[in-house]
């Protein structure tokens, strides 16, 4: 699938080794520029340069460390010293003419866009979310006005001054133009996709007739503060709904006042689970409490991808909008949380129909495609 000579350069925020959704999204798009581009060399970061991690072989790999104390790290963020690639930026630069430069994630890309510029290298930054968004609702107490008088700030000069930004979902691209006044032309949705090819299951083992299940990472803040909420105030409805009903909420590093109210209202709470798609398979409904930050929440893309109608908040609907009221219901508050359950419970779903749909939007070849497509719109392949 090759299709252009032209000699690019990703640098990317997040560690690749991670399971969390930024680095899945990464990999994703480091390996779809990959199968565009002949020439693909990619500064990450590390926490130690003898890390290896799961990319297209032909990606010439620059691992980046970043071994300073917390403190340091801290007097940096105060500075507006954002990420780990000042002191090294320009020196790859300089010995190699890239045509292209992807930042994936806009906080890598503050004071080095003009430097790329310099050297005659058109810029593409990749934004996950709306970041002040998601720093505003992931952030502890303490650091949180920091970063966000930073994001403001590189936010803001990536989407004027890149060539072309991208963004995960269409949300996204409305609230850059409202936030920013920025013009639309210089935004193209591209949205999220798997990382690689992959076989999809078309058949599952259903243990209940109503199961339904949470997933994700139990220990982040959005989580945290999604969850407890949810299982006070809506949990009950769905109980009182679905009588008989089983619910599983599984992910990792549950904390203590998750485990507490799963244990009091007989929850079957799964720990850190080393397989998730097996947990996964046995489901019949997919739910998404997650009501805070900003992008699309790729754990609903697992609930998709093994053929489970999803029952989300809105804010965690965003990049979905192709399955809304089909196989996605939306609520956000108690009222259209119990009309959107009733709603999903009384149809019948083939599970392999939801997965296809899944693969036309989310697969890696799909992806590919609609990167090469906004490639091609805004002549980066010629």
């Amino acid at each position: 699938m090759i299709i252009s000579y032209m000699k690019i350069l990703i640098i990317t925020h997040h560690y690749l080794n991670g399971f969390g959704g930024g680095s899945f999204a990464s990999k994703a798009f480091i390996n779809a520029f990959s199968k565009i581009y002949n020439d693909v060399t990619l500064l990450y970061p590390v926490k130690n340069v003898h890390e290896t991690i799961d990319l297209d072989e032909k990606i010439k790999k620059i691992p980046v460390a970043y071994n300073i104390s917390k403190y340091k790290k801290f007097i940096n963020l105060c500075i507006g010293k954002t990420h780990r690639y000042y002191n090294i930026f320009e020196d790859i630069i300089k010995q190699s003419q890239y045509n292209y430069i992807i930042f994936d994630n806009s906080c890598v890309s503050y004071h080095l866009i003009d430097l790329a510029h310099k050297y005659n290298s058109k810029v593409i930054t990749i934004h996950h979310n709306y970041e002040y968004e998601y720093v505003r609702d992931s952030s502890a107490w303490f650091i949180r006005p920091i970063r966000l008088f930073w994001v403001k700030k590189y936010e803001k000069q990536s989407l004027f001054k890149s060539d072309l930004n991208l963004t995960l979902t269409q949300q996204d691209r409305v609230l850059f133009q409202e936030k920013y006044a920025l013009n639309h032309e210089k935004v193209e949705v591209l949205g999220c996709f798997e990382p690689q090819k992959r076989q999809y299951k078309n058949s599952f083992q259903k243990m209940h007739s109503n199961c339904f299940i949470i997933t994700g990472n139990l220990s982040a803040q959005q989580t945290k503060k999604s969850l407890i909420p949810w299982l006070k105030e809506y949990y009950p409805l769905l109980t009182k709904i679905c009588p008989g009903s089983q619910l599983t909420i599984a992910g990792k590093n549950p904390s203590k006042s998750i485990k507490e109210m799963c244990k009091q209202l007989n929850i079957n709470l799964i720990s850190s689970p080393n397989d998730m798609d097996i947990i996964l398979e046995q489901a019949n409904f997919y739910i998404c409490p997650t009501c805070l930050g900003g992008g699309i929440k790729l754990r609903i893309m697992d609930g998709l991808r093994h053929g489970l109608p999803i029952l989300t908040h809105k804010v965690s609907a965003r990049g979905y909008d192709m399955f809304a009221n089909k196989f996605l219901f939306e609520y956000n508050n108690t009222t259209n949380f119990v009309s959107s359950l009733k709603k999903m419970i009384s149809q019948e779903y083939n599970n392999n129909q939801i997965i296809n749909e899944y693969i036309n939007v989310f697969s890696f070849e799909s992806g590919v495609n609609r990167l090469k497509d906004i490639l091609k719109k805004h002549s980066f392949i010629e």
